[in-house]
């Protein structure tokens, strides 16, 4: 078997038994087997358990991804706010891909190069989860989308799970591509937030934010601001370059009085964003932007396809739910699909709001089109695999300086992410320090306790050195290697302030050593007094 086959059935009714009945006696038959995507409704979800244990006893196949939904999509049909179950099977070469999740990690030895993901919305640091899976997959082609519920939100990695994040990741023979429809048409101009707080925007280009956006909305919707707050959104970007990959965050309110702008999310001063118009006529247009794309990169009738559209878009973006999957079907013919409609959406290293993304499984991939690299089709460009969140090298003589030291050194940014390491502390921790930059450090090195019990995010003493601006020495905890396995630690993490600004906290350095055989003879380094 070279390449993966699929099969897929959807169906939607009041009651569960009958769903699944349905579904499998319309699924095709497909022996060889060995991978399932279910998607169910969130009615449904009392019964997740006894749905996915009878689809592992009538198809024969173990191993199981998949989420819960207000809505579910299948290859012929979509059914939002209707109870529905949708599924696709796959035969996918021996050894070829890796079920995981946080009670089942992926195996250090597989070497991933795509995953599909689902996660629970309501777990913190979400961002920073999806983010580090993408940095341990080779190039970051990751896709998928956040469980959807009126209730609790499940996902599925072989059982039934609530937090974090779970998938299927796949080795080199697997071609994954996936695309990012944003629904949205930028508007011209590149601005900056200049004063915020939390989701308050004050001035926007050093100008008052209500004023800024009356001018962005034009004449004919700046005359009517409540219609201009539901059409206009922001679209936060990295840079004040790259207007291609923005992530869409709603206008909640405007306040004329003040002339301040409220958004569904906390900005920060600094921070860079463009002004996207969503209507009608832009989703349309730009899901056929995207599905072109995909087409330019898969000459071929894809295999088997997995759409995840976020739950706000369905008729009220379009004319119909089932309008986004007519489209595809315009683009791409019959192909076994099964989806959902998600309460955020994953493509690259970062989750999305309000965006369809298809994710194909080709016939055959170009080796021209792909230049052997994987890719991801973003909001009207490819998106080529680099770790483009790692910040440049330090000067030469400051690397001299960390490569000459025994102890492990390393610098993190306000989002925790690594920006160098020097040799030693990466070798301790049994990586390159080319693996490490760009990954968050606490999910990375530092995510348990030496019981193994998981330590959260808030509690992490190294982070508390940016967020507090204030050191701390630590003797009691372990950091976690490569390979699983831990090592009593001894760490101090100081706040790195700006040199100009003493006030304003940019990230934090971390020194740490091994003490295993410290612990072990209970000796002390000369000069440091033994704690009472």
């Amino acid at each position: 078997m070279n390449s993966p086959r699929f099969a897929s059935a959807c169906h939607a009714s009041p009651q569960w038994e009958e769903a699944l009945q349905k579904i499998l006696s319309d699924l095709p038959r497909l022996p060889q087997a060995n991978l399932g995507f279910l998607y169910v409704s969130d009615a449904f979800a009392s019964a997740l358990e006894l749905i996915l244990g009878r689809l592992k006893q009538h198809t024969g196949v173990l191993e199981w991804v998949g989420a819960t939904g207000v809505g579910i999509i299948g290859a012929e049909h979509t059914a939002l706010e209707t109870p529905g179950i949708s599924v696709l099977l796959g035969a996918f070469p021996l050894d070829s891909f890796r079920v995981f999740s946080g009670r089942h990690p992926l195996p250090r030895s597989f070497q991933a190069y795509a995953a599909f993901v689902h996660g629970d919305p309501v777990t913190p640091d979400m961002g920073d989860l999806v983010h580090d899976m993408a940095h341990k997959i080779r190039g970051g082609r990751l896709a998928g989308g956040l469980a959807s519920a009126k209730a609790t939100a499940w996902h599925i990695a072989s059982e039934c799970l609530t937090g974090g994040l779970s998938g299927v990741a796949f080795n080199k023979d697997i071609q994954m591509l996936t695309g990012i429809s944003q629904g949205c048409a930028p508007l011209p101009g590149n601005r900056r937030i200049t004063q915020a707080q939390d989701s308050l925007i004050d001035r926007i280009d050093g100008r008052p934010a209500v004023e800024v956006f009356r001018e962005a909305a034009g004449p004919e919707l700046g005359a009517d601001l409540r219609r201009a707050a539901t059409t206009l959104m922001m679209g936060l970007t990295e840079d004040d370059q790259d207007r291609r990959l923005y992530s869409v965050r709603r206008i909640v309110a405007l306040d004329l009085r003040t002339q301040r702008i409220a958004i569904n999310s906390n900005v920060e001063k600094g921070q860079h964003f463009i002004f996207v118009k969503r209507d009608v006529a832009s989703a349309r247009q730009d899901l056929v932007r995207m599905l072109g794309e995909l087409k330019a990169a898969c000459p071929h009738p894809p295999k088997g396809a997995l759409y995840v559209s976020c739950a706000s878009r369905g008729s009220v973006m379009f004319d119909r739910d089932n309008s986004e999957l007519k489209i595809i079907r315009e683009a791409f013919g019959d192909v076994p699909l099964a989806g959902f409609f998600a309460a955020g959406e994953i493509a690259g290293d970062r989750y999305f709001g309000y965006t369809g993304t298809l994710t194909l499984f080709p016939k055959r991939a170009s080796a021209q089109t792909l230049g052997g690299h994987p890719v991801c089709l973003g909001a009207g460009h490819v998106r080529r695999s680099a770790p483009a969140l790692a910040p440049p090298r330090p000067r030469r003589q400051l690397e001299m300086l960390l490569e000459s030291a025994g102890e492990g050194i390393y610098g993190i940014d306000l989002r925790g992410r690594c920006i160098f390491i020097n040799g030693a502390g990466a070798a301790m921790l049994g990586y390159s320090p080319d693996e490490m930059l760009g990954r968050n450090m606490h999910y990375l090195i530092h995510h348990s306790h030496p019981n193994r019990a998981l330590m959260p995010v808030h509690d992490c003493r190294i982070f508390r050195a940016f967020q507090e601006g204030r050191g701390v020495r630590v003797e009691d905890e372990v950091l976690w290697r490569r390979d699983g396995s831990a090592f009593p630690a001894e760490y101090a993490s100081y706040p790195i302030r700006d040199t100009e600004r003493q006030a304003q906290v940019l990230g934090a350095v971390v020194t740490f050593s091994d003490i295993t055989e410290r612990k072990r003879t209970g000796s002390r380094p000369a000069g440091r007094p033994r704690r009472a």
